[in-house]
C-alpha cells in the first residue's frame, strides 16, 4: 500500500437510484480509499463475478477520471485525487 484516505469519504446516492437498488434501505456509501501499485498486465484485469459493478474498464489519464464516473460521484473522484496527487506524481516519478 502505497497511500490511504485521510479519513472516510461519503457520498449519497439519488433516491430514485437508492430506492431501486436498494430498495430504498441505504441511501449512501462510507468509503475508504487506498493508493496501491498494479504489477500485472492487462489480462489479469477481470470483471466476471457474481454481480459485477463495472461491465467495461480501460486505462485513462487521473485528470479524465471524474467526468468518466457517473454525475453523482465526481466530487468524491475530484476529492480523492486532489488528496492523493501528490503520492501519485511521485510514484509517477520513480
Amino acid at each position: 500500500m502505497i497511500a490511504e484516505s485521510n479519513g472516510w469519504i461519503y457520498y449519497d446516492v439519488p433516491a430514485t437510484l437508492a430506492k431501486r437498488a436498494w430498495a430504498g434501505r441505504w441511501q449512501g456509501r462510507r468509503q475508504k480509499w487506498f493508493v496501491m501499485p498494479f504489477n500485472g498486465g492487462d489480462a489479469d484485469i477481470d470483471l466476471a463475478s457474481g454481480q459485477p459493478e463495472f461491465k467495461a474498464w480501460r486505462w485513462a489519464a487521473r485528470d479524465e477520471l471524474p467526468d468518466l464516473a457517473i454525475a453523482f460521484k465526481r466530487e468524491l473522484y475530484r476529492s480523492v485525487l486532489d488528496e492523493c496527487g501528490a503520492v501519485l506524481d511521485d510514484e509517477a516519478g520513480q
